[in-house]
């Protein structure tokens, strides 16, 4: 049956009832065959909004949840080897349609494959209700596991072939390497290409080779770690590779401490040399092993790989030193070092002395020229020499001596006496040192006998005796007196007239009374001498007496009786103020002069500051001046001078020196002034003690220039006695120059301690009365000696202060830093100050009490002279209790302490107020001045003790330089007098 309309058109979705006509036929052989006219009425109802699933099922798996239609997200799990699934949707209204994985679906069947990646795949259902509106989405999330493949398809190395072959069911392989392989890599591939891998802990990729992998000598284990895809799945490859053991036992450096060695090294050369000098006596090897497993030995002793060995002691001549390497496989190696250490060149002695004591300057084997002085009764001395090196030969005084054995007794004559000590060498070289020693020139200054042509001497004569006398007749007009000397080198004068030892003088006149004659004996030394006195007594007639200086008849000197001295008042002579006296004592000629105190107290009351001079013109060992508590007092009240003196010496003593109420307390004699002596003695040290001066002088490279000679002051009251030891300003004594010193070589005074030492005094060359003294300004009574001494440092060389320093130095005021160096420009400590000050002074210790400072030990070298300088007021401390002994002193702190040393020096201090400022108004930096320095800045300033530089600047807080430190104390005490 056909419709010829074909298919009607109408909206499905539009309910309603829709009417179509045309022309139907029916074919023959059914009923109602033909063609009729019909009229078709399509009636469409309301649509379905039904949009739900009746079922949802998966292929493989079961979904999660089970199937509900309100449940919209279900989960499907399916094994790795799962790669696709199918879902079946079915609709509850089939005329809804459906759509699965985004594909037209029928409901109820199952849809086309769908692939599946590892892991979650979504897969959406779509349900689309008949109005085409209601729409419903079903999610599928089908996840399909990972893969647990965790093996390898292939595993190699850069090294070559494994053991066994490779099979991805075999997990562990071995391989052997040469010592010479360092490293490898290797390779593995993954048998499921999702798996990840490691090699050796080292991320890697399938297929790659891996980095670089040092190989150990031995067995190296290799991991290979393979994880499969789903993380839980592992495999573990090992590869056991085994690197052979070295045979290397080769050196990659060799080389001793003494340098080069030929030929220069290199790993194929075994045999080496090295040339050294004799004064090589040990060597050191360094070895480096070029394969690091190797072990080294030098000279049989195990060393560490590039190590100094210890020192290998070389005989004179060829040294085999045998290096041993061991490599790691146990072959060995031998590296041979000959070292040959010359002769020896060394003429050199280790050690030098004589048997007369220290040389000069100590011994040093640098140094081949030494002096030794000593004493004209020193005949003959031993040399002891050492070489330094002991295959050396010497001679002494060309004689083959031994080493360290004291040659014979080598003769000296008077002067210098050159003595060689020759040494040769083991190759043959030669040194020489020479020791000048200087035999001293006599001082004996004895007389081997005395007589006179008048007769029998009284006492007899004795060699320790000095004074005799004799008595001749009123009628005798001359002597003449015959004397020998001990030593034919002395000289010989009588009444000052040279004469040859052994005969008679000429004549000497005789006047009635006394007549001192003079005997002197000069030793060879020019300084040593001896004074006699022959008092010759002519008796006096009935008729006649006469007298002189010296008066009052016969006397007899061994009884002391007195007889009377002229004094000297003001230069103008008073005859007979005085009584003298002479006596032996202990073979010492003692003259005693007392002064005529009413003679006197009279001359005082014709005015101030007079100088009463006591001359002693006789010979004597011991010259006393003595005066009464009582005139001392007026004397001092007077400002008077007591002098008291001889060529010899002179003690120059105001008499407000000494504190006569002090004393008078001392010896418990209250107002009993008249009671009290006063003896002023001059003396010539004892033979003792002058022997240590001239040891102490020559210690210190010093010469005597005159004999030592004591000063003392005793006050006795009754048995009390007590002597006086300090003052409080400077008392002066003058020492007598010989005639042969020459006074301009004279440099300094010397006071001998307590301890032994020589400290410097103030001191200036003097003439009086055609005479030459040495004048030493002293604050004590103590011995005293003039000396001579020549410094000069070699770094003051053109530097300004050259002359000053080389002038304070022989002084002995300031030290060097060295023997040859002054450091003129490095600054000066607070301690070093205080030292050259008190030096420059001729402060002595025990003068006062000592005041300390905590930062100041009593074992510090500075301790002594702190302690006298803070006695002396010239330094203070901080107000902590600290000196900072080792701070720098600046120029204001130095100029504060020269202040207070010039009133110890009673140098006149007197600056107007007024004047101070302007005194410093030139200076461009007088701002910077402190306060409490400005008054001492301006006084030392005015007297041209500080001064400025050339920019006008006087820098007070500057350190002082020790050169600045010598010029200026030098300058203080010019100022004061005190030297030259």
């Amino acid at each position: 049956m056909t419709w010829d309309q074909g298919t009607p058109e109408y909206d499905p979705r539009t309910p309603g009832t829709y009417s179509f006509k045309g022309q139907l036929t029916i074919p023959n052989g059914k009923h109602n065959k033909g063609e009729r006219e019909a009229t078709v009425n399509v009636i469409v109802g309301d649509p379905s909004h039904d949009a739900a699933l009746a079922g949802l099922s998966a292929s493989k798996g079961a979904l999660q949840p089970v199937f509900a239609a309100q449940t919209k997200d279900y989960n499907v799990s399916v094994a790795n080897d799962v790669t696709e699934i199918s879902l079946t949707a079915t609709l509850n209204d089939t005329k809804g349609s459906l759509t699965i994985g985004g594909n037209l679906a029928a409901s109820g069947v199952p849809s086309p494959p769908i692939a599946l990646q590892v892991g979650p795949n979504v897969i959406h259902v779509m349900a689309t209700a008949e109005d085409g509106v209601i729409v419903n989405d079903y999610a599928i999330t089908v996840t399909r596991a990972g893969s647990s493949n965790a093996e390898l398809m292939g595993l190699t190395t850069s090294a070559g072939a494994l053991t066994p072959v490779f099979d991805s069911g075999t997990t562990a392989y071995s391989q052997s390497v040469a010592n010479s392989v360092y490293s490898l890599r290797v390779t593995a591939s993954l048998n499921e290409p999702n798996a990840t891998l490691t090699i050796g802990g080292v991320p890697a990729a399938s297929g790659v080779p891996s980095a670089e992998i040092p190989l150990q000598v031995g067995p190296n284990l290799i991991a290979v770690e393979v994880t499969a895809q789903n993380g839980t799945s592992r495999g573990h490859y090992t590869l056991t590779v085994t690197r052979a053991a070295s045979s290397n036992a080769e050196l990659s450096s060799l080389a001793t401490s003494a340098g080069q060695l030929t030929p220069a090294f290199a790993r194929g050369t075994t045999a080496y040399a090295q040339t050294v000098a004799n004064s090589v006596y040990s060597v050191s090897v360094t070895a480096s092993v070029y394969e690091p497993n190797a072990t080294i030995k030098i000279g049989g002793v195990p060393a560490a790989n590039g190590v100094s060995s210890a020192a290998i002691p070389l005989q004179v001549g060829p040294n085999a030193i045998a290096v041993d390497v061991t490599a790691q496989d146990g072959t060995t190696g031998r590296y041979t070092i000959t070292v040959t250490r010359a002769l020896s060149g060394n003429a050199e002695l280790s050690s030098l002395a004589t048997s007369a004591g220290q040389l000069t300057p100590v011994f040093s084997r640098g140094t081949t020229a030494y002096t030794q002085t000593v004493a004209n009764s020193v005949y003959s001395v031993s040399v002891t020499a050492s070489v330094y090196e002991p295959n050396a030969t010497m001679k002494i005084d060309g004689v083959p001596a031994a080493n360290d054995v004291s040659s014979a007794a080598i003769p000296l004559q008077v002067g210098p006496n050159a003595i060689a000590v020759d040494v040769t060498a083991q190759d043959g070289t030669t040194g020489r040192y020479t020791i000048t020693v200087t035999r001293a020139l006599s001082g004996n200054a004895e007389l081997s006998s005395l007589a006179t042509s008048a007769g029998q001497l009284t006492p007899a004569f004795a060699r320790g005796t000095t004074s005799y006398e004799t008595v001749v007749a009123s009628g005798t007009q001359t002597v003449t007196v015959t004397a020998s000397v001990y030593d034919p080198t002395a000289s010989l004068f009588i009444n000052d007239a040279a004469v040859a030892s052994g005969a008679a003088s000429s004549e000497i006149l005789l006047q009635d009374g006394l007549n001192p004659i003079r005997v002197k004996v000069l030793a060879q030394d020019g300084v040593t001498e001896t004074r006699y006195t022959l008092y010759v007594t002519r008796l006096l007639d009935e008729s006649s007496s006469e007298s002189g200086a010296v008066s009052g008849g016969s006397v007899n000197t061994g009884a002391g009786t007195a007889r009377t001295q002229d004094i000297i008042v003001d230069g103008v002579r008073q005859s007979s103020w005085a009584a003298f006296t002479a006596e032996q004592v202990n073979g010492k000629t003692v003259v005693t002069i007392t002064l005529d105190e009413q003679k006197v107290l009279d001359q005082l009351a014709n005015g101030m500051g007079q100088v009463i001079s006591i001359p002693v013109t006789v010979e004597a060992d011991t010259m006393i001046g003595q005066l009464t508590g009582q005139l001392v007092k007026q004397m001092a009240d007077k400002e008077a001078v007591i002098e008291i003196g001889s060529e010899r010496a002179i003690y120059t003593l105001p008499a407000t020196r000494l504190d006569i109420r002090h004393i008078a307390d001392s010896l418990e004699a209250g107002m009993n002034l008249q009671d009290i002596t006063f003896s002023i003695r001059i003396s010539e040290a004892s033979q003792e003690k002058a022997d240590l001066i001239s040891n102490a002088a020559r210690e210190k490279g010093l010469t005597m220039a005159a004999l030592p000679i004591e000063f003392e002051i005793e006050a006795a009251y009754g048995n009390n006695k007590m002597v006086v030891t300090e003052f409080t300003s400077y008392v002066e004594r003058a020492i007598g120059l010989p005639d042969n010193v020459d006074a301009s070589q004279v440099t300094t005074g010397v006071v001998f301690t307590a301890d032994g030492n020589l400290s410097p005094i103030p001191t200036r060359i003097d003439v009086r009365d055609g005479h030459k003294y040495a004048v030493l300004s002293s604050l004590t009574n103590s011995t005293y000696a003039a000396v001579q001494s020549s410094k000069a440092f070699a770094d003051l060389s053109g530097h300004w202060s050259k002359n000053d320093v080389n002038e304070m130095a022989s002084r002995l005021i300031v030290n060097g830093m060295s023997e040859d160096a002054f450091a003129p420009d490095h600054s000066v400590t607070r301690a070093e100050f205080a030292a050259m000050t008190v030096r420059a002074l001729g402060l002595r210790s025990g003068v006062s009490t000592q005041r300390a400072y905590r930062d100041v030990a009593a074992s510090d070298w500075f301790a002594d002279s702190v302690s006298l300088a803070s006695a002396f007021g010239l330094i203070g401390g901080y107000e902590d209790g600290t000196f900072r002994p080792n701070q720098s002193i600046t120029r204001s702190e130095a100029a504060v302490i020269l202040t207070r040393a010039a009133d110890v020096a009673k140098l006149n201090k007197e600056l107007p107020a007024n004047k101070a400022d302007g005194q410093l108004s030139g200076f461009n930096d007088a701002a910077d001045i402190a306060d409490w320095a400005k008054a001492s800045v301006a006084l030392l300033v005015n007297k041209g003790i500080l001064q400025g530089d050339e920019q006008q600047h006087i820098a007070p807080q500057a350190a002082v330089t020790r050169a600045q430190a010598a010029v200026m104390l030098k300058r203080l005490l010019q100022q004061a007098g005190l030297i030259d």
